[in-house]
């Protein structure tokens, strides 16, 4: 039964129309020194990060105190949707962090959002050992509602450079902790 450490990435710079991948700020590249001391077990483990600059910035002081590298993974990127707009992606966003999967799933993005998912969970479902997610809000909040079975998109607010821990076994995840919370507004990134 492997345990997974979901950390949230640390506090970014506000999105822009010009740059939607931003980086840390500096308080964001302090929040991840301070998780990776935290966490980092003595033996390095597989780590895993999103492809957004966020997660890779937060997973580096990780990735340098075990000396090796994050594996990019896109199924663990934030939920996608089909505008590129950032101020419509984030009113989309918004909308449904106040939504059940349900009703989510069966709206307008509802099929790219169930492939999103599946494939989010398939991924965290075939890890066979000990490993670091970096990833975003919404996908611990995936996993999260399904190891406390809720069907809200919002389970919980995991703060910026959080550490959630869940156990995948058989197909389901059970909780081990939640990570700090913190009120989150979503921007137009």
């Amino acid at each position: 039964m492997p345990r997974l450490y979901l950390v949230r990435h640390a506090k970014p710079f506000v999105p822009s129309r010009d740059n939607r991948d931003p980086a840390l700020d500096s308080g964001g590249l302090e929040q991840a020194a301070a998780m990776a001391r935290s966490l980092a077990p003595p033996a390095p483990l597989p780590l895993i990060s999103s492809p957004l600059l966020r997660c890779r910035q937060t997973a580096e002081p990780l990735a340098q105190i075990w000396n090796r590298e994050a594996s990019i993974e896109d199924a663990v990127r934030e939920v996608p949707f089909r505008t590129q707009d950032g101020i419509e992606r984030a009113r989309a966003l918004n909308a449904l962090l106040r939504m059940r999967w349900e009703d989510a799933l069966a709206g307008s993005d509802g099929a790219q959002l169930g492939r999103w998912r599946a494939e989010l969970i398939g991924v965290l479902q075939s890890l066979r050992e000990e490993t670091v997610i970096v990833t975003h809000f919404v996908p611990i909040n995936v996993v999260v509602g399904l190891a406390i079975g809720n069907d809200a998109v919002t389970a919980f607010e995991p703060a910026h450079a959080s550490v959630t821990i869940v156990d995948a076994e058989d197909g389901l995840f059970r909780l081990r902790r939640l990570g700090a919370q913190a009120k989150t507004q979503v921007t137009s990134g």
